[in-house]
């Protein structure tokens, strides 16, 4: 009885890890959060949706600024391809790209805020998980740790207005971006570092 028990659990507990290499991790660092996403589910629609605190814009979900606001800072509207750039009369801008994980039923939505004060760098790098309308920040575990890549000090990350691969460039003293021989392609529902094809 003992042994037919154990082979019991041991099955058991077998197929609640393979279930659990399934479904994403959740290693975020917020738990998630009800969203509203209008229909048609584009990437403008989902930059709408978006709590303010997942942008920058501070620490509370409801923070500034509100739809009218937000649609006035889109300076490149690209919805076919997934894209948005948000300006807002300085030199510092926002990409936001959708990238699309159908085995998994869910979009991504990646955003990149650049400062470009002194010399441009990322001071924000978010990528949300939209699980119908739960939204929550997966960046820990979609996006590897550049840090552990030895790519350089400097790395400046632009998201994909086509194709799937974010860019990485590697910004010099006097901020001029180079970019490098990498890049982050998404596949199977998360990012791998490769190089790139010449």
């Amino acid at each position: 009885m003992r042994i037919k028990t154990f082979t019991l659990l041991f099955l058991i507990a077998a197929f609640s890890a393979d279930l659990a290499t399934q479904s994403l991790p959740r290693q975020d660092t917020e738990s998630p959060v009800e969203v509203k996403v209008k229909n048609p589910r584009n990437v403008l629609n989902f930059y709408l949706a978006v709590p303010g605190n997942f942008l920058g814009w501070g620490q509370d979900k409801n923070a500034w600024p509100g739809e009218q606001e937000r649609l006035k800072m889109v300076s490149v509207r690209d919805i076919q391809n997934g894209y948005l750039k948000l300006s807002w009369g300085t030199n510092d801008y926002i990409e936001i790209a959708l990238f699309r994980d159908p085995a998994r039923n869910r979009v991504v939505l990646g955003i990149a805020r650049t400062d470009c004060s002194r010399v441009c760098n990322n001071d924000l790098l978010r990528f949300l998980v939209f699980e119908g309308n739960r939204c929550f920040d997966a960046t820990g575990v979609l996006f590897p740790d550049l840090s552990a890549c030895r790519l350089g000090k400097n790395i400046m990350i632009n998201l994909p207005r086509y194709g799937t691969a974010v860019i990485l460039n590697e910004v010099n003293s006097e901020g001029e971006p180079r970019e490098l021989d990498e890049h982050i392609k998404w596949s199977d529902g998360k990012f791998v570092l490769e190089k790139r094809k010449k």
